[in-house]
Order: C-alpha cells, then sequence, then structure tokens
C-alpha cells in the first residue's frame, strides 16, 4: 500500500469526510476540507450582531416610552410586551441567520468533498486507505478494476490477504515501520488477483494521524508494475547472455593455451602408463616404483581435470548465484587458466597477498570473469614490449571493511584521449575486440556493490583495481586478524607465485 503528499489532510475526521466508506453517509468533519479553505466561521458571528442589533432597536424603543412617567402609567403593559417581543425577534433572527450559515458551510464542504472524491477516482492509480491492521476503509474505482472485485467486497477486508503468504512479513514489517516511525515508505510485493493471477504492485504509504499524533489510518497511492518487472527481468536475462558470450571469447582466445595446458599432464599420463606397463613385463617389478608411477598418473589426471571442470564452470550458462568467496582462491583459479598463455606470451606473473583476506560475498564465475579479463588485458597491453620486460603484478589487500584487486601491467599506460571512454560499452583500442570486456567487468563489479578504477603508473604501465565489501563484519575480522594488520600488510607483501 502506499501514499500520495498531494492526497492529506489536518485531521482525522477531515480525512473520514474526504473519504467516506461506500453507500454510507460521509462523517462531517468539524473543520473545512483543506482542499477548500472558507470563512465561514465568521458567518455566524455576523449573524449575531444582525440579530442583537435587530433586538437593541426595539429595546431602545420601549425604554424610550419607559422613560416617560405618564406614558409608563398608562402603557406599562404595552411596553413590557414591546420589550419581550423585541427580545424573540432578535433570538429568532439570529437562530435563522444561524441556519443559514450552516447550511452554506455544509454545502461548500459538501461540493470540496465532491470536487474531491471525483478527483481521487478519475485516478489511474490505485488509491486506498486502511486501518493498522490492514484493513481497508476506503478503495477507488481503479483499485477495485485492478482487483476485478467489487468494493463491498473488498472494504472491510485486510489487505494482507491478497498478497502471498510468502511476501506477506515483508510487507506487514514495512507497515509496522511506516506505524511506528510515522514517514512515507515506498515498495513492491506481488498480489493476488481474483482470477488467481499474480501482478506486481508498487506503493506509497504515508500515515493520517489524529490530534495526538495516533496513526488511524494509511493512504496508499499505488500502480502495477508488473510489465515493468517484466521487463527488468528480459534485460537482465540479456545482460547475462551477453555477459556469457563475452567469456566464452575469451576462452575462445585461450584455447590454444588451454590444449597446451590440457596436453601437458595427459603426455605425461601416457609417459608414465607406458613406464609401468614395461615394468609389469618385468619377472620381478619394482612395486615402489610402481607405486610412485601410479601417484603420478593420478596427480596428472587430477590437474587435467580441474582444468576441464574450471572451463565447464565458465562456459556454463547460468543466471547470478551468491556466496561466501575467497578472493585468494579465487585468483589461483584464474592463474591456473591462464599458466600457459603467460608462458607462451613469456610474461611473469606475481602474485602479491596481502595477509589473510576476508571472505566476500559474490558470484563465482562472475568475479572470475573479472579477474580474467583483467589479466588478458594486461598481457595485451604487454605485447610490444621486449620479452624479458613483460611483468604482470596481481595484488590483493584488505583495507578498511573492503577487499581491494589490482592487475599492474608494464606496458605503455593509457591514453588521454582512451580513459574517459575506457569503461564504455563497445569501445576498444584492440583491432578485433568487441569493446565489452571492461563495460561486463565494471557491470559485474557494480553488482556486487563495489567500484572499478583505472589509471596510469607514476613510471610506466597502467593499473586496473576494483574493490569489493567484505561479508564478514569489519570489526570480527580485525580482531581476528589483528597481528596480521598490524605488522603492515601493504610494506610486506607475501609473494605467492611467479611466472
Amino acid at each position: 500500500m502506499s501514499s500520495d503528499p498531494g492526497i492529506s489532510t489536518t485531521n482525522a475526521a477531515s480525512e473520514r469526510a474526504a473519504f467516506p466508506a461506500h453507500g454510507r453517509r460521509a462523517v462531517k468533519a468539524d473543520l473545512p476540507h483543506p482542499s477548500r479553505p472558507t470563512n465561514s466561521s465568521a458567518k455566524p458571528t455576523k449573524s449575531f450582531v444582525a440579530g442583537i442589533a435587530a433586538g437593541c432597536i426595539l429595546t431602545l424603543a420601549a425604554l424610550a416610552i419607559l422613560r416617560e412617567p405618564v406614558l409608563w402609567g398608562s402603557y406599562r403593559g404595552e411596553a413590557l410586551n414591546i420589550a419581550a417581543l423585541a427580545a424573540l425577534l432578535g433570538l429568532l433572527i439570529f437562530v435563522s441567520l444561524l441556519y443559514v450559515a450552516k447550511r452554506r458551510a455544509e454545502r461548500g464542504l459538501q461540493q470540496a468533498e465532491d470536487r474531491y472524491r471525483n478527483v481521487v477516482e478519475s485516478q489511474t492509480e490505485l488509491v486506498c486507505r486502511y486501518a493498522p491492521d490492514t484493513t481497508l476503509t476506503f478503495v477507488n474505482d481503479a483499485y477495485c478494476r485492478h482487483f476485478g472485485s467489487a468494493r463491498d467486497e473488498l472494504l472491510g477486508r485486510k489487505f494482507i490477504e491478497l498478497i502471498p503468504e510468502a511476501e506477506r512479513p515483508r510487507v506487514l514489517e514495512r507497515v509496522q515501520s511506516l506505524i511506528a516511525d510515522i514517514g512515507t515508505v515506498s515498495y513492491m510485493h506481488q498480489a493476488t488477483m481474483s482470477d488467481g493471477s499474480m501482478r506486481w504492485q508498487q506503493w506509497l504509504d504515508h500515515p493520517i494521524v489524529d490530534a495526538q499524533g495516533k496513526v488511524v489510518e494509511v493512504q496508499g497511492i499505488g500502480r502495477d508494475v508488473t510489465e515493468l518487472k517484466a521487463a527488468e527481468a528480459e534485460a537482465q536475462q540479456r545482460r547475462e547472455q551477453v555477459t556469457h558470450l563475452t567469456r566464452v571469447a575469451i576462452l575462445g582466445e585461450l584455447s590454444g593455451a588451454l590444449a597446451h595446458e590440457l596436453n601437458q599432464p595427459m603426455t605425461a599420463i601416457l609417459s608414465n602408463a607406458q613406464t609401468a606397463e614395461r615394468l609389469l613385463l618385468q619377472e620381478s617389478p619394482d612395486l615402489v616404483e610402481l607405486r610412485e608411477i601410479v601417484k603420478d598418473i593420478v596427480a596428472d589426471d587430477v590437474r587435467a581435470g580441474d582444468v576441464i571442470r574450471r572451463l565447464r564452470t565458465m562456459l556454463k550458462p547460468g543466471g547470478t548465484t551468491f556466496q561466501t568467496l575467497d578472493i585468494s582462491a579465487l585468483l589461483a583459479e584464474v592463474v591456473v587458466l591462464v599458466r600457459a598463455q603467460l608462458l607462451d606470451q613469456h610474461v611473469t606473473l606475481v602474485e602479491s597477498i596481502a595477509g589473510p583476506l576476508p571472505p566476500v560475498h559474490g558470484d563465482r564465475v562472475q568475479l572470475q570473469q573479472v579477474l580474467l579479463n583483467l589479466l588478458m588485458n594486461a598481457c595485451e597491453a604487454m605485447r610490444s614490449n621486449e620479452p624479458y620486460d613483460r611483468t604482470l603484478v596481481a595484488k590483493a589487500a584488505y583495507e578498511g571493511g573492503y577487499v581491494r584487486v589490482s592487475v599492474t601491467d608494464s606496458g605503455p599506460g593509457i591514453a588521454p584521449h582512451v580513459s574517459e571512454r575506457l569503461f564504455e560499452p563497445f569501445f576498444t583500442t584492440k583491432t578485433e575486440g568487441l569493446g565489452l570486456g571492461l563495460s561486463i567487468c565494471r557491470s559485474i563489479v557494480t553488482l556486487h556493490s563495489g567500484w572499478i578504477s583505472a589509471r596510469n603508473n607514476p613510471e610506466r604501465g597502467a593499473t586496473v583495481e576494483f574493490v569489493l565489501p567484505v561479508s564478514q563484519p569489519q570489526a570480527d575480522f580485525d580482531e581476528h586478524y589483528r597481528p596480521g594488520r598490524e605488522a603492515g600488510f601493504a610494506e610486506a607483501p607475501r609473494m605467492t607465485s611467479g611466472l
């Protein structure tokens, strides 16, 4: 349910007058409706003055007679009658004028209410009022048409019953927070129509309070956003497809290196198997050597299986699945995929993991894609360097509630005209690139509540880094890893590997 700032009142009585229950007479407010301010409160005062004036004139006439003793003795009864008549006449005039003013104020208030109701009823948005226990007290025609129910069927019913059970606790929590804090809230939920279908609604709710500041009703303004949600879901699906295709394209560039990465363990397995076969042909085979050969075969098989498993994971399309992840482990998995490519291009990779890192909350495949894309771009940037001058540094460190990951190359750096458009879709400096790699990286990092940036290094080369919030509270992590943090990760990083 929701509220509209343009439809509000100053007290509960005028609110009930603005939205009377269907089929019942509207309760009249003590004050005029705020949409039609009047000065009718001054009319009873004018009527009272006019009545008193008329009475005073007749009373003065009677007193003029009474001032003469002769006339008093002769017309005493007539004078008293005139005075009584003057008082009665003044009272009648006052009552009549007061009645006329009251009727005029009622007609004005009724006209204001009618105009107010016509405005509400003509709205295409869903307008409703409900009590703190979610009982509906008013619904407009659009609300009735949307749910496919008559007004009498909806009034007196709790709107929470129109919401699927799975979403009811969340909606009730919003309503309770609105009543407790007396503020406007906006939220979305699904609702069940009369035919059993489900539709999405977006609501803006506003509390109505009485003179004591207690919430007596909540007014909601809502709209159907089913088509919008469907469009968002379709757009998300398209983004996932583009992300997957880009990931496949990156792996396609690594196909030769990955074939080499698989060929090595497979060749070792074949060689060890042939050696074991020859040993078994001997009369007294060396069982110790055979055992070592079998261990080597198993290790090579595991190595090849890991490569295939990682390839299948990254090639497999699918939705976003968030889980607790270790950035250090993700980086190690990506290095396995690019190791052969780095060797082929004579690139030396230095991993610098600054102490133990807290876990992050994210999608494994998507974050691997970001790391893979940054490493491949760094290799591409150093293509013009001499083979001995191609150093790639991948760093990861914890900094005040965030994990910062950076990839630094020793290439020529980022040109000034390129830096401003580096993360734009379809912008590329490669002859065969699509210009989607860094754009998708930014989308993935943003989805993970982080940010990504690029800069030139002081001497040469460029650094692209992204920052992700940790899933573990910062205070808990600081306390758990205090010894390492005090030692200073940035000053003495741990070298984990080099190629």
